[in-house]
């Protein structure tokens, strides 16, 4: 089946917002305390990620078909930090994650970025792996969110 890459445009956000939730309620949530979903729904509220697209951040859909049904989504931070990735579950495993990052790696490095950072949930980073990341240090946890520091590094010729 064919999907398409598009950059976020205002009227996205719900959408956005609505897909990273029900992702992160079936996968992620049962590994967070309380407090973490919480600061989690927080950061992914509608108008928590129009404000940080408002501000630069770089935000990237994937769609079945252009202008249908949101599959997956990609937050960039900086050029630099991953805030989102997030694909609907009947979705993975079908390179949509890599077609996201692919997406945004000429924008990094046109941005003169050597490194691309993210904080992945626990049961993320072999996703992360598999896109080329590197484990950077053990699991923390911030204000009750769980993440694993990894960073993908540029092989520049």
């Amino acid at each position: 089946m064919a999907y398409k890459i598009r950059e976020f445009q205002l009227g996205d956000e719900i959408k956005a917002s609505t897909l990273v939730e029900q992702v992160f309620d079936e996968f992620v949530a049962p590994l967070y305390k309380e407090k973490g979903v919480q600061n989690f729904k927080d950061f992914i509220f509608y108008t928590r990620i129009l404000e940080r697209q408002k501000k630069g951040n770089r935000i990237f859909l994937a769609e079945k078909e252009i202008g249908k049904e949101l599959i997956g989504l990609l937050e960039l931070r900086d050029y630099n930090h991953i805030s989102l990735l997030f694909v609907k579950p009947e979705w993975q495993k079908m390179g949509i994650a890599k077609m996201l990052f692919d997406q945004i790696k000429p924008l990094s490095l046109a941005k003169g970025t050597e490194i691309i950072t993210v904080n992945s949930s626990p049961n993320a980073f072999n996703i992360y792996k598999k896109l080329g990341f590197q484990i950077v240090g053990k699991e923390l946890e911030k204000d009750g969110i769980r993440f694993i520091p990894m960073k993908f590094k540029f092989n520049r010729l």
